[in-house]
This record gives C-alpha cells, structure tokens and sequence, in this order.
C-alpha cells in the first residue's frame, strides 16, 4: 500500500506540466501538505481546461467574477453539451476525497425523467472519470448532479453509458442562488458502483447541459481539491 508520503510524491510527478506559480488557478496543482490537487480559476485557465463536445452546440465555460470578488467559473446552456474537462493521471489510494462548491440560477424545471435519454440533462453535474480517455467507451465515471427530481442520495446508470454512474449530491430549488459546498470519497462510490478498484484517475470534468430537454440553465462552480488518502 502506498504511504502518504508516497502518494504526494506520484501526486506531484503526474501533475507536474500542469503545476503554476500561487495565484495561477485554473490548473491542478500538487500540494505536499494535504495530499491534494487544486482547481480554481485565475489566468491562464483555459491553457488546462478542454471545453469537450457532447452534442451538437456546446455549453458556453467563462471565469466570473462572483458577489464578493472571487473569479469562477460561470458555465451557461441554451439547449447545449458539453463538458469542461482536465485530463489527469493521478493514482488509486484507499480512501481519495474531492471537494468543491457550486450554484445554480435553478434547476430545469419540469424535468422529471432524469433517468431516461429524454431527460438527461442537468443544471450541474461534476465528472470523476478513471481508467481511459475521458468520455470514450474505455472509460468509467461517476457523475454527481445537482438534479431537479430525483431525491438526494439516488444512484443509477447514465441511460447512454451504462458505464457513467450518476450520483444525485443536491436537488431542488432549495438553495438555488446560493453557494453550496460538497465533499465525496469517490473511491468508495467508485467500488459501490463498480464492485472493484479503479486503475487510476483520468480526469475531472464540470458540465451543465440542455441538449435534451431544449431548455437554458446557469451554474458557477469552484473551489475544486482532490486529497489522495490511506485511510
């Protein structure tokens, strides 16, 4: 079993080309004294970030500057897809947490078959996608979703990827406008969706997406940390 120590040290020799001065957000970074790569959005994020095609339009990435001067990631959908992806390589640790906030403007309203292709679409979603090619039939992902009907908690297959695991994380117009924080031990959600191990950690990717359901929704992400755990 790989240590801590151990772990930062493939932590930081796998994300080394994506590694910025403090200040220079919007890429992943290595970080000894947590175990941990970091996302958030200063200059020069697009350098790191792919928006990647889903569907025929894609959804519009833009860095923002929030109520309190913060900048982050703004993503808006007009009948669109795709997602905003960075490509990692980052190893499996017994127990490996990722952290981040979001807001929604609101959820798709009337959306009430979240579970077929008709319906799969959603105000905010968050990829963790291991063992391949981000979004290519190699690959598995969770995707965790602020949804607008399925209750928080529920679990199950994306309709076009059985190998996507959707995991519902908020829902609702409940705290619509408001900054939500969340943390998740992905390995264990991975082994509870998968029966076994991931191989390593592909990518990470935020998305908002209408294509379906021909509707428009807004989202703000930030605040993205990976930690890499033994316990």
């Amino acid at each position: 079993m790989l240590t801590t120590r151990q772990l930062l040290i493939c932590a930081s020799a796998l994300l080394a080309p994506a590694i910025s001065p403090p200040g220079h957000a919007g890429q992943l970074h290595a970080q000894e004294n947590a175990a941990a790569a970091s996302a958030h959005f200063s200059d020069g994020w697009e350098d790191r970030w792919e928006n990647f095609g889903l569907g025929r339009k894609r959804t519009v990435y833009e860095v923002v500057l929030d109520d309190g001067g913060a900048r982050v990631l703004m993503a808006r959908s007009d009948g669109s897809a795709s997602a905003l992806l960075h490509r990692l390589r980052l190893p499996p640790a017994p127990s490996s947490r990722i952290s981040w906030r979001w807001k929604i403007q609101n959820t798709l309203e009337g959306n009430r078959r979240e579970r077929v292709k008709a319906g799969d679409d959603f105000v905010a979603r968050l990829f963790v996608i291991f063992d391949g090619e981000p979004f290519k039939s190699e690959s598995r992902a969770l995707c965790y979703v602020w949804a607008a009907s399925e209750p928080v908690g529920a679990v199950f297959e994306n309709p076009y990827h059985a190998e996507v695991v959707t995991i519902v994380v908020d829902s609702g117009d409940g705290q619509a406008g408001q900054w939500v924080s969340r943390q998740r031990d992905f390995m264990k959600d991975f082994r509870d969706a998968f029966g076994r191990d991931p191989e390593f950690v592909s990518g990470v990717a935020f998305m908002v997406d209408t294509d379906n359901t021909h509707a428009s929704a807004r989202a703000w992400f930030d605040g993205m940390d990976i930690e890499l755990g033994t316990s």
